[in-house]
């Protein structure tokens, strides 16, 4: 357990429900100071029951604690669970439970049961009710939404999804098309022409400050070589999986048999795909460079959220003799919960506005570049129909304050050796911490102020 040299310090409790409650007050007072469009971040482990004190454990890697109520030697306390269905109660709202993995965790010498290899990190906000709106067409923050909704600036029309004119499948007769157009009505032949068109609200209400997009993983390039039986080839993974029919094991390349396949080489798709039984190609493969792009694109997403559980390794801090935040652990948090500018005046963040285009278009393209296979059960697996969102940054509010933005803040109530303050230095925040150990503080200032400022 870290002592920081100081009476009454929190962590060396005698019983369990001691160290919770004196926790509670500290989260009580969190809440009183977070904007109501704050988040906050609580990392916190896990001790095991046993007959000693807090603070008095043998090197145990969560040390051990007794409780006011009789507790089983070796179960896990769930202490930090406890204290986050009490923080429930004080009227925080729990919005995740991240898994912080730590690949090159502390080794353990116990035999009667499994390494702890992780740690959880709660992420909470105090609010759900709307505070401010912004007009994602002006980009304008207001406290409310007007009364009267103008077209074209409150809301309007919009395309959310492109359908390629070439859907029918080429097998399909001619009557059946025909059948089609005579039995749409215009805006349906407009919408498979251009798009389908969907009535959009250009008000979207913040109840708390988060961006998705600033932490999206990134995507995954198509020409990145993976190996793949032994070869370092480019591979295109499906979604998929099912057992490939003996009669169809020697046509890979034909359109009915490519359903099967979970896994395709980028060099497999351009050039060494067998004939299928129309044989237009000796070379076989997507002869149409833009169908093979379209469905080298559609087989990889962008932009994905990252989930909620993070595969990030400790980072060791010489200075500290102590447990120390990685930098990756703490980036995300600060990235997509701590605004980069806010208003000088009224205090609201400014909000990334996004627009989201979802193709819908199937992509089960013909060998010969001829059309798409438009066939249901051509569709239901290999290259057909996958959808994905990709997101473009349009811009950031503004607000009708005009008094100018300044960074947002952050506070860590145990900055320790000051990786909070770092990171939010390094992408251009400010931040603000609390510690009791003047040797912690001192080392943490030093450690902030080597942090470069970043160039506006």
């Amino acid at each position: 357990m870290r002592d920081y040299g100081v009476k009454g310090q929190i962590g060396l409790e005698p019983t369990l429900e001691e160290f919770i409650s004196k926790l509670l007050k500290i989260t009580a007072e969190l809440k009183r100071v977070l904007k109501p469009t704050g988040v906050m971040y609580w990392n916190h482990g896990d001790c095991y029951g046993g007959s000693q004190g807090r603070g008095e454990g043998k090197g145990n890697e969560y040390g051990q604690m007794k409780s006011q109520k009789k507790s089983m030697a070796k179960c896990l306390m769930l202490q930090n669970y406890r204290l986050i269905i009490e923080m429930i109660n004080q009227g925080w709202i729990l919005r995740n439970t991240i898994i912080w993995h730590k690949p090159n965790h502390m080794p353990s010498s116990v035999k009667d049961r499994f390494s702890n290899s992780y740690e959880p990190v709660f992420m909470l906000v105090k609010n759900n009710n709307p505070q401010y709106y912004y007009n994602t067409k002006t980009g304008l923050m207001m406290d409310r939404k007007p009364k009267e909704l103008k077209k074209g600036i409150d809301w309007g029309f919009e395309e959310i999804g492109i359908i390629d004119k070439n859907t029918f499948n080429v097998r399909v007769k001619d009557a059946k098309k025909k059948r089609f157009l005579q039995g749409a009505t215009k805006e349906e032949i407009e919408n498979y022409k251009k798009g389908k068109i969907k009535k959009v609200n250009y008000w979207q209400s913040i109840k708390y400050w988060f961006d998705l997009d600033a932490v999206r993983v990134p995507s995954q390039e198509p020409n990145q070589e993976r190996p793949r039986m032994g070869q370092g080839n480019q591979t295109i993974y499906k979604q998929k999986r099912t057992k490939i029919p003996k009669e169809n094991a020697e046509s890979f390349g034909s359109p009915r048999a490519r359903r099967y396949r979970k896994t395709q080489d980028k060099e497999y798709l351009e050039h060494f795909r067998k004939k299928g039984s129309g044989g237009h190609y000796d070379y076989g493969g997507i002869n149409d460079p833009k169908a093979r792009k379209e469905i080298i694109k559609r087989m990889i997403q962008r932009g994905k959220n990252p989930g909620d559980v993070w595969k990030i390794a400790t980072q060791p801090f010489p200075e500290a003799h102590f447990a120390t935040f990685p930098v990756k652990l703490i980036t995300p948090m600060i990235l997509s919960s701590c605004p980069k500018e806010i208003c000088k005046k009224c205090g609201k963040a400014r909000v990334r506005i996004v627009k989201g285009i979802q193709d819908k278009k199937p992509s089960n393209y013909r060998r010969d570049g001829g059309g798409i296979m438009g066939r249901k059960e051509d569709q239901r697996g290999g290259l057909s129909g996958y959808k994905k969102t990709d997101f473009q940054t349009l811009g950031w509010t503004d607000c009708k304050c005009k008094a100018g933005f300044e960074a947002g803040i952050t506070l860590d109530p145990f900055i320790g050796s000051g990786t909070v303050g770092v990171v939010a230095r390094r992408y251009g925040r400010n931040w603000l911490g609390i510690e009791l150990n003047p040797k912690y503080i001192k080392m943490a200032k030093q450690r902030i102020t080597a942090q470069p400022v970043p160039m506006l």
